[in-house]
């Protein structure tokens, strides 16, 4: 398949993950990005808009780099904006696709199950009191000790995982969601009574809720939960595309201490 333009590449793209999965959400070109003329024979996506994940994509010859997190547009009045802009402004497309890429079949999050070699269904909530979703968090199917779970985290290959208000050694968690980023949401808490919830970031707060919740908490970092599931989304975008799709990789270094 040859992808024409920019239309052509969003035409496609909007099948694998449909715009209106998110939509309160802005997905495409970020604004004070040039728009690609011609044909895109070559794309890039990366978890963070970072100096080095465009000098990468330039350095790789892409046309086009899909940015899981990303402004909607690049403010002048931010320094690192501007670098980056001058940077893409080497006849390379800024393109922002975060939640349409979580939410949607075989996203994020359903390959996030499959990483962890656990058979998850999306559940559809209800968030914010006005928005009906489906697809950013799933249900585990199956019941497993904290053990077993953490067993099959490993090949998130995070840097650190930690748990909240676990329970004994031997309990059996029947009701497991599965959700990436910065996924423990009170949402999730209230609609769907979970004995333990697995995603990337914890905030101060989500933490005092899993006890009055009685729900165990897996972190796994926001990094590993969707670095690893997006190399994998970039190989079924190939596919898709027809044209070679590379993910970026950029190293988390995160050292921890442990204080005795």
């Amino acid at each position: 398949m040859l992808l024409k333009n920019i239309a052509d590449f969003e035409k496609v793209f909007n099948v694998f993950a449909p715009l209106d999965v998110v939509p309160f959400e802005y997905s495409g070109i970020i604004e004070s990005s040039k728009p690609k003329k011609g044909p895109i024979k070559k794309i890039c996506l990366a978890l963070d808009l970072t100096t080095a994940a465009v000098q990468e994509a330039i350095k790789q010859k892409s046309d086009l780099l899909i940015v899981f997190h990303a402004p909607d547009g690049l403010e002048m009045s931010i320094s690192w904006h501007k670098r980056i802009k001058d940077l893409a402004d080497n006849n390379l497309t800024l393109y922002k696709a975060h939640l349409r890429l979580n939410f949607c079949p075989g996203g994020v999050n359903d390959v996030f199950c499959q990483i962890c070699n656990l058979t998850g269904q999306p559940l559809t909530f209800l968030y914010a009191g006005e928005h009906n979703l489906t697809g950013g968090v799933y249900e585990v199917q199956g019941s497993y000790t904290l053990s077993e779970i953490l067993d099959k985290c490993k090949a998130l290959q995070s840097p650190e995982i930690r748990v909240y208000n676990q329970k004994e050694a031997q309990y059996k968690y029947k009701k497991i969601l599965v959700s990436s980023g910065s996924g423990f949401k009170n949402e999730f808490f209230e609609q769907f009574a979970p004995d333990m919830i697995i995603s990337g970031e914890a905030k101060h707060g989500i933490v005092y809720a899993a006890k009055e919740y009685d729900t165990t908490l897996v972190e796994v970092t926001h990094w590993a939960s969707e670095d690893r599931a997006l190399k994998q989304i970039a190989r079924t975008l190939t596919q898709h595309f027809g044209v070679p799709v590379s993910y970026i990789s950029l190293p988390f270094d995160m050292q921890v201490h442990t204080q005795s």
